[in-house]
């Protein structure tokens, strides 16, 4: 059986991943994928501590990510910390999840994902190449209309500001999602 293999993926592009609005991946020639390959998704992340308990929370998904850590009661949150119940209020909460170090995505491990897709289709083209529907499923938003326009300023702002080549030869990967354990009630946890 070949190790699973993680694909570096920005918060923006998790988000669309999530909404289902981002099918399609392309990338600087280099990592060989193929067609029935999984991947989990390397986001940015942090190891969260509550009491004696270590937990991955996941930038993208924001606050409510950290705050299903700890249980409601009556207009408060209950968590265990170093042992013994504690009651605080969603602006203590809100002050701790401030204070968090990300760590970045290529550091993330399989353990910790929630998303893994299943490689659909590979084809390779130039990056300038690109179609209206392929920068749609990319995940970009429209810039005056252009979803290209768009997607232009998306792989600016990912691979740098100077980086876009239309010449650029490019690996476009297709997926679907295999399985999404993002959605926070499915994340609740028994404290």
């Amino acid at each position: 059986m070949k190790k699973l293999k993680g694909i570096v993926m920005s918060d923006h592009s998790v988000c669309k991943i999530l909404d289902g609005t981002k099918t399609q991946t392309r990338r600087k020639i280099g990592i060989r994928h193929y067609v029935g390959q999984e991947l989990y998704v390397k986001q940015a992340f942090a190891n969260v501590s509550v009491g004696e308990n270590s937990f991955p929370i996941l930038r993208a998904l924001g606050f409510n990510d950290y705050l299903r850590l700890f249980r409601p009661i009556d207009g408060h949150y209950e968590a265990n910390i170093d042992g013994e119940l504690v009651s605080v209020n969603r602006e203590q909460i809100q002050n701790q999840y401030l204070k968090i170090r990300w760590k970045q995505s290529r550091f993330m491990k399989a353990d910790y994902a929630r998303i893994h897709l299943l490689i659909t289709k590979i084809s390779y083209q130039k990056l300038g190449a690109i179609s209206e529907d392929d920068a749609k499923a990319e995940g970009a938003e429209p810039i005056e209309g252009s979803y290209i326009q768009g997607f232009r300023d998306l792989w600016e702002r990912v691979n740098g500001k100077g980086t876009w080549d239309p010449g650029r030869d490019v690996e476009v990967i297709q997926f679907e999602v295999l399985r999404n354990n993002s959605k926070t009630s499915e994340w609740n946890l028994d404290l």
